[in-house]
Parts: structure tokens; C-alpha cells; sequence
């Protein structure tokens, strides 16, 4: 609209590089929001298309990636989650109170036997 009011006219359109105005920000929106995302039921959680039992989790560990702590879970099933941001699951209250309380039963079960650190991290 101001380019137009400028130009005196539509003859900007013709211009390429003014096209990279719009068109570069809806290229970023698209790949921030192709990253992923994460879900939860009572009793199991999501992360894209894989998801694991949280009762009846066997492995839980937190590995460092870069500047990220990564959870990896695998349940009694053999279904695992491999990289699940642990920042992404607590910043979201209800989801990370869900996971949270299956890892701790699981842990409390004797089902799951993490780490030192992985205890450390998550307060088990």
C-alpha cells in the first residue's frame, strides 16, 4: 500500500525484489511451524507421529544436544521417543504434568531406572 502511494501507481508489482517483502517471511513462518509439536493423554505422549505408554516406561534418559536437553523413552512395548525437547514439554504446565507423573511411576515402579543425571535433572 505505501509503495503504491510512493510509486504513484502499481507498477512496483513488476519489480521482483519487491516481492521478497512478503515472501520471505511466510518462508520462515512455514518452517518454524513445521518443527513439530507435542501432545498428551493420561496416559501416553506424543512427539510427531511417535508416542510412548508413560506407565510403563522402561528407558528414561535426558541426553544434551547442542544447547537443548532431550528426553529419550522407550516403554514396555518397545515404541520410543528419541528426541523430545525437555524445554518444550515444561513450558507447557498440563503436558509436562502428565509426563512428569508417568516417569515418576514408572521410576517408583522399578519399571525405568534412569540415570544419575537424568535423576538430577528431572528431581526423581
Amino acid at each position: 500500500m505505501a509503495m503504491t502511494a510512493i510509486a504513484h501507481g502499481f507498477e512496483w508489482l513488476h519489480l521482483w525484489f519487491f516481492w521478497l517483502v512478503p515472501v520471505l517471511p511466510s518462508i520462515g513462518m512455514y518452517f518454524s511451524m513445521k518443527k513439530g509439536w507435542v501432545a498428551a493423554g493420561a496416559r501416553w505422549v506424543q512427539n510427531r507421529e511417535k508416542y510412548v505408554e508413560i506407565y510403563d516406561l522402561r528407558y528414561v534418559e535426558i541426553k544434551v544436544s547442542g544447547n537443548n536437553q532431550m528426553l529419550r523413552m522407550t516403554d514396555g512395548s518397545g515404541r520410543k521417543i528419541r528426541s523430545l525437547s525437555l524445554l518444550d514439554a515444561q513450558t507447557n504446565p498440563a503436558l509436562w504434568d502428565l509426563l512428569y507423573n508417568g516417569i515418576r511411576h514408572s521410576v517408583a515402579s522399578g519399571k525405568a531406572s534412569p540415570s544419575r543425571k537424568t535423576r538430577n535433572i528431572l528431581d526423581l
